[in-house]
């Protein structure tokens, strides 16, 4: 499995035509599989993020540089990031700061010698990622006695030296995390897991029906000194009631036109749909005002329910050529982004029917929203892209200050490898529709096994913009980062 990142002008992309690799990504021949590929950009340098670690590409010469996680986090017995198993990179350049900020889930296990999960942070020290980070570890809260926090999970078989089904309280790392920056404030979420070791099998369980967790940071801590003023708010009542799988998406602000683009002041939104799907026509969204150690926190919540279609499973299995199916995932949300401007994008999964009489294919769903503070606002574009007979999945998207959409993700089927294909739409364009999807890599038919020796993709693809410093030109470069096999 390997990246590729390919530089493209917006409006080529939107007309199109894409223009050639600007960088080769990393190639994942290691256990970090999937690599869970990140990708941000700057006027001055460009950035991949991977489980297996990182590439940074000066653009003033083209110069690559290849760093590894131990290169931004240096550590040692005492330092739980420095000790650490860590996955699912999550990268942000961000304009307002000029920082670039960088975060993994860190794994709870015997190679963590403080035996808790939590978060490794990097903000960069200057505008420049090739020089000196400041590096932070973010625990997820004590359990508490008695597992007082609700850090409880169940035994799941007698290999594991518990009682199988039997209540125990154990330490959580928070997967399939998420970092969102805003104005004067930033957000960090997961959903708590737990992955037993048990007699070489592997078992993950939810440490709550809904486990995920919202920890809002001060920005300005984070970009200028050693320690970090933070929040954390736990899962509610809502989160709690079965058969809910709220995953929070915390969503990044990316756009905007310049006289606003960093969003309302200290205030972030997270997005999150149902998993389960038996409340499949919701999408949650909460609003947190104030700024973590100068004001109180206040959490507004509201459900979203005129989805035009239930979010269906597809299935795990992908086609691809040569008969091996791809392993897709589920249909958590995979990326949320505020476009500065008052509305807001969630992308991911999705099963749809491209054909009267057609089988579940796996497709691509993009949903607009607008102002979260009108109370009549609903959603206002609700997108599927389908083909029949051909499989699209792990998108990611991002807009530009003129309201563009632009998409990454990847597209497979009986006749072709694993690939990478672009598309998007302007806000002229009619209806619920995406662009015709622009091929930049063909795929080889490479094999790719996750951890536990299964075959897996994803968990992400990585899209950037870089937008213009005076207000007036148009956005300058996108760049797209996806994984080919």
């Amino acid at each position: 499995m390997r990246q590729r990142s390919t530089r493209a002008a917006l409006l080529a992309v939107l007309a199109g035509a894409i223009a050639g690799c600007a960088m080769e990504g990393i190639d994942q021949g290691g256990a970090d599989q999937p690599p869970d590929t990140q990708v941000a950009i700057s006027e001055t340098h460009m950035m991949e993020a991977t489980n297996e670690g990182y590439k940074i590409l000066r653009r003033s010469d083209n110069t690559v540089f290849s760093r590894t996680f131990f290169d931004i986090f240096p550590g040692g017995v005492n330092s739980p990031c420095g000790t650490a198993i860590v996955t699912d990179p999550r990268l942000r350049f961000h304009r307002q700061t000029g920082r670039w900020f960088l975060v993994h889930a860190l794994e709870e296990g015997s190679v963590n010698t403080q035996n808790f999960g939590g978060w490794c942070l990097a903000v960069s020290k200057t505008g420049n990622p090739l020089g000196a980070w400041r590096t932070f570890f973010i625990p997820l809260p004590s359990h508490g006695p008695n597992c007082a926090s609700g850090y409880q999970t169940f035994c799941p078989a007698d290999s594991c030296g518990c009682t199988p089904n039997s209540t125990v309280c154990m330490t959580m790392f928070p997967d399939f995390d998420d970092l969102g920056v805003a104005n004067g404030v930033f957000a960090l979420t997961g959903q708590l897991y737990h992955a037993w070791n048990c007699g070489g099998s592997v078992f993950f369980t939810a440490a709550f029906l809904d486990g995920s967790i919202v920890v809002l940071l001060n920005e300005a801590d984070a970009t200028s000194s050693s320690s970090i003023r933070m929040v954390t708010i736990m899962p509610d009542a809502l989160d709690l009631t079965a058969p809910r799988y709220w995953l929070r998406r915390a969503a990044h602000v990316v756009g905007g036109q310049f006289t606003n683009e960093y969003g309302p002041p200290e205030q972030l939104t997270t997005l999150s749909n149902d998993t389960t799907r038996n409340d499949a026509f919701s999408i949650r969204r909460d609003k947190f005002d104030g700024l973590p150690g100068v004001t109180n926190i206040s959490v507004t919540t509201d459900y979203r329910s005129n989805v035009a279609r239930p979010y269906l499973f597809p299935g795990t299995g992908a086609p691809q050529q040569g008969g091996v199916d791809v392993n897709t995932g589920d249909t958590r949300l995979l990326e949320a982004i505020d476009d500065g401007e008052g509305a807001f994008w969630i992308v991911g999964h999705n099963g749809c029917f491209p054909a009267p009489n057609a089988p579940i294919h796996h497709c691509v769903r993009a949903v607009q929203m607008d102002h979260f503070l009108d109370p009549t606002a609903q959603i206002t574009l609700d997108i599927t892209l389908g083909e029949l007979n051909v499989a699209y999945y792990y998108p990611n998207v991002t807009v530009d200050d003129a309201g563009n959409l632009l998409m990454v993700l990847n597209r497979s089927s009986a006749s072709q490898f694993v690939s990478i294909y672009a598309t998007g739409r302007r806000p002229t364009d009619p209806g619920p529709t995406l662009r015709v999807p622009t091929f930049i890599n063909a795929g080889a038919g490479g094999t790719y096994t996750n951890w536990i020796g299964a075959p897996r993709w994803g968990d992400y693809s990585g899209i950037a913009v870089v937008l213009p410093t005076n207000g007036i030109d148009p956005a300058l470069d996108t760049v797209f980062m996806g994984e080919w096999g």
